[in-house]
């Protein structure tokens, strides 16, 4: 059986979709909901998007930490231990740590915010991109699941924000 949805798809509308994703999640889902046929294909487009992002952003996350420390130390400021950074990392990993991050990265906060905070806060690589890729699946799946198991169609909505 052919697949029609790919044959009348712009690949500029697909490249654009996931390269949205890979930013700003939720941005990348209402692109995908009002410019591709079927919600299957969106679901895929706009994940491989946001785990691609979660993938380059976990690694040059850290990469830019380093050199943003790096910098601060050849111009000679010193860090404080106990500052409003420190401080507030140390909160949001007691109140809840990875998983309020990963649960709110892709639709709320961008995914390249959600993973400098995850790598920020000491957690391993691996961990991060797991459980904020876990996430993108998910938001995924709620938000493409609502038009493919319950015919909700979000088009509208999104509509009225673009």
């Amino acid at each position: 059986m052919e697949n029609v949805f790919l044959y009348n798809m712009e690949w500029s509308v697909v490249i654009g979709i996931v390269l949205v994703s890979t930013v700003k999640y939720a941005i990348g889902v209402g692109m995908a909901v009002l410019s591709v046929a079927s919600p299957w294909m969106g679901l895929l487009f706009t994940s491989i998007g946001g785990i691609l992002g979660v993938s380059v952003w976990v690694y040059w996350g850290e990469k830019l930490q380093l050199l943003y420390f790096d910098y601060r130390k050849s111009k000679g400021i010193i860090s404080q231990k106990f500052s409003k950074k420190n401080r507030w990392l140390a909160k949001v990993r007691s109140d809840g740590g990875l998983p309020i991050i990963a649960l709110l990265g892709p639709a709320i906060i961008s995914l390249p915010v959600a993973c400098f905070i995850a790598t920020g806060m000491g957690i391993s690589r691996w961990k991060v991109w797991r459980a904020i890729s876990i996430s993108v699946l998910l938001w995924g799946v709620m938000f493409f699941g609502l038009l493919i198991f319950f015919d909700i169609d979000l088009s509208h909505y999104f509509r009225h924000i673009f």
